[in-house]
């Protein structure tokens, strides 16, 4: 109490009159005082702030995974350049997941010939069709054989020209790709023959099952008809998740890109990140003991080596931890509270990833008198007073 009293007379005086600087007091009989300048009590603002370092981040962001291990292409968009929702950011090699997709929807067509074989089993017309089928697949085999022959012969050629570098990387490509192609095709003939003979020894032996036998067949066949219609549904919508997730969810800057031309995308790692640069925040901590000064809704002046001095930067904090936790310094253990501030109307050229220093203000006074630090001078008595120069004389 006493010492509120004292700060009360201590303004007073000063809004009295003139103070003077530069002030020492001597001890002594005749308390001498010597004056080394004076200044004048003016009036202003003052402001109490708490600083803390914090990291700029962006606030909305999307980590994009590509479920396949799929190869890429191409990077359409590379890194730090900016997307619209829904660009193409890559281009993959689907022809895999297609062959794959094609080899079980020809499998489907092969189990719903069967069903219908096993549901009408006696009928000499299905039998005849079933011959039929298999000498379309043999004719079908023979001619894919073909083609295959004369797309070995076309790879083999052009590869020698690609190793002796007469042609480019591309044309190479398109030859290879084609060879492998022709491949599936043979493989796919020889699957759909295997399956039509297999159908047709199959009607040509059980023509003669009891009804019994017929109708367990028929669940059998049609409990494969639903097995391999659920294999395409799967793999239809795994390769629609891959178009999908090659293309940007949202408009922004690509900030992160991992992958990599001619390689694999592993599923473990984002293949790419896309960030709204218009919309930063920033990861700061604050000590305990200044914890309990800070607000939501507190404004934030904010600096940083990555910041021109000339360009005014401000936030709100938006975000406080409910709980503390500790961190390890040069000076030793801390505890401390993180923050978040949302940068308000960033200014073109703030980046995720700079350090910055944030200057929260809690508490701001406006028309106070404020006086020199200097002016404040030790009595004979230790304390401390504010003297007034009255008429020449010190007050």
């Amino acid at each position: 109490m006493k010492k509120r009293k004292w700060w009360i007379l201590v303004l007073l005086i000063v809004l009295l009159g003139a103070a003077f600087a530069g002030v020492r007091v001597f001890g002594g009989g005749n308390n001498t005082v010597v004056i080394t300048g004076t200044a004048e009590v003016t009036k202003g603002g003052l402001t109490a702030t708490v600083s803390a370092n914090g990291t700029l981040v962006a606030k909305d962001l999307q980590d994009v995974y590509v479920e396949s291990p799929v190869k890429v292409l191409e990077i359409l968009v590379k890194k730090d350049k900016p997307v619209k929702k829904g660009e193409p950011v890559l281009s993959v090699d689907m022809a895999d997941l297609n062959s794959q997709l094609e080899q079980a929807q020809l499998n489907l067509d092969s189990q719903k010939l069967s069903l219908s074989r096993v549901k009408d089993i006696s009928s000499a017309q299905s039998t005849q069709t079933l011959q039929l089928s298999v000498k379309q697949a043999e004719a079908s085999l023979a001619s894919d054989r073909v083609v295959l022959a004369r797309a070995k012969a076309d790879y083999d050629t052009n590869k020698k020209l690609h190793d002796g570098g007469a042609i480019s990387d591309s044309d190479f490509q398109r030859v290879e790709r084609a060879w492998q192609d022709a491949q599936n095709r043979v493989s796919f003939s020889e699957i759909s023959l295997s399956s039509a003979k297999a159908n047709l020894a199959s009607s040509q032996s059980t023509n003669n099952k009891t009804s019994e036998q017929r109708v367990l067949d028929t669940a059998t066949q049609e409990n494969m008809v639903k097995q391999q219609e659920l294999t395409v549904k799967n793999l239809t919508d795994r390769i629609a998740r891959v178009e999908a997730s090659v293309k940007s969810p949202m408009d922004g800057v690509v900030t992160v890109m991992n992958a990599v031309r001619g390689v694999a995308l592993n599923a473990a790692q984002p293949a790419y990140q896309v960030s709204d640069l218009g919309t930063l925040e920033i990861d700061a901590e604050v000590k305990e003991v200044e914890a309990r000064r800070i607000k939501m809704g507190q404004k934030v002046e904010i600096t940083g080596d990555g910041i021109d001095a000339a360009v005014k930067v401000e936030g709100i904090v938006t975000g406080i931890s409910s709980t503390a936790y500790v961190v390890r310094n040069t000076t030793g253990d801390e505890t401390v509270v993180g923050i978040t501030v949302t940068v308000e109307n960033p200014p073109e050229g703030l980046k995720p990833g700079l350090t910055v220093t944030n200057r929260i203000i809690t508490d701001t006074r406006a028309n106070v008198p404020v006086i020199r630090y200097a002016m404040l001078a030790e009595t004979p008595d230790g304390k401390t007073a504010v003297f007034l120069v009255k008429n020449g004389v010190v007050v």
